[in-house]
């Protein structure tokens, strides 16, 4: 979904980085929830 390494996600889910649930030794990702953290760390484009 997000065209990263799956060592990045894991990397950046340490790091805090990416939204994520723990659920006992699992990590899951919730759709909604990357989906709206891709939104906020969109750049707006500047029109000349």
């Amino acid at each position: 979904m997000l065209g990263l390494s799956v060592n990045t996600v894991y990397c950046w889910v340490c790091q805090k980085r990416i939204p994520y649930l723990k659920i006992g030794r699992l990590t899951k990702f919730s759709k909604e929830d990357i989906n709206n953290w891709i939104e906020k760390k969109k750049v707006a484009a500047i029109t000349v």
